[in-house]
């Protein structure tokens, strides 16, 4: 069916004018929808606006907040999740940022991890699976945030899944038994996570490196000013400050749009403009290195 409008009104009431049959009108209702939330609710965001509505608690550090942002959202994309690492001194708001951005998202996606061994954290995450003889963690459409990670070795046992070699991989650790001593565990990790790993001056191995976007926050003068001047609203009164915050409706339309994107379900992310990202990445001037093959995508 081909529909024409000829005047402003939407195609719903057109079709109704029309007297296009109820099985018709039904089924374009349920697809004008996404489970309760309308399409035509959200505009297109620029990313000016979406700075301004993170930048309620988080001052200045554009570039890096976006970033961060995009990170999260990504978690809702078939294989299109990205990681970055936070690596700065202590107090610069390194964890701040993704955590504060992470409010935004709905809790259960949301997996925040202070200082955790590799074994302990296969343990705590995964589910024993008797079929399978092994632990599944499954991390599809999950944020998983690493705060203050004193080293790489957990990051190390998951080289496979931050670049996206499989859908699902089986791992081998070993486990410490008071009974039987050492033994060997199978993991299967499924799916992609979007991971964001903050540390405080740890130097990364090159092959972690070359699976994050390396970020850092500001610490010039103005932003450490703004940021105090915020603590001090927040801490003040803070119960105040949270009603001010959680009611503001630039704040709220987006929360709204990340649960409209998580319930879209979507596959992929296309770009239409291939020919500048080559612009953009392969200047002439740039000597291109084995890394770059990753970096790109």
């Amino acid at each position: 069916m081909t529909i024409k409008l000829t005047e402003p009104e939407s195609i719903k009431e057109y079709i109704k004018r029309k007297g296009v049959e109820k099985s018709e009108i039904d089924k374009f209702e349920s697809n004008e929808k996404i489970e309760g939330v309308e399409k035509n609710k959200f505009a297109p965001l620029s990313l000016e606006e979406l700075a301004e509505i993170l930048g309620l608690t988080i001052k200045k550090d554009k570039e890096n907040k976006i970033i961060t942002f995009l990170c999260e959202l990504s978690a809702y994309t078939e294989s299109s999740q990205f990681n970055i690492s936070y690596n700065a001194p202590s107090s610069t708001g390194k964890s701040y940022i993704p955590t504060e951005i992470a409010h935004l998202f709905p809790r259960e996606d949301i997996i925040e991890i202070g200082y955790c061994s590799p074994t302990a954290f296969f343990h705590e995450v995964g589910q024993f699976v008797k079929e399978k003889n092994g632990y599944v963690v499954d991390l599809s459409r999950k944020i998983l945030v690493f705060l203050d990670q004193p080293h790489i070795q957990l990051l190390e046992r998951l080289r496979s899944l931050l670049s996206h070699d499989k859908k699902e991989i089986q791992s081998k650790i070993t486990d410490k038994n008071q009974k039987f001593g050492l033994r060997t565990k199978n993991v299967f990790l499924r799916g992609f996570p979007a991971v964001i790993f903050c540390t405080a001056g740890l130097k990364i191995d090159e092959q972690e490196a070359t699976r994050f976007l390396l970020l850092s926050p500001e610490t010039n003068q103005e932003k450490i000013r703004e940021a105090i001047y915020e603590k001090i609203k927040k801490e003040t009164d803070t119960q105040n400050y949270k009603k001010w915050l959680e009611g503001n409706p630039k704040r709220i339309l987006l929360k709204e749009r990340i649960l409209a994107i998580k319930r879209a379900n979507i596959k992929e992310i296309k770009i239409d403009s291939p020919e500048l990202i080559s612009e953009m990445f392969l200047s002439k001037d740039k000597i291109l290195k084995p890394r770059h093959q990753r970096d790109i995508t």
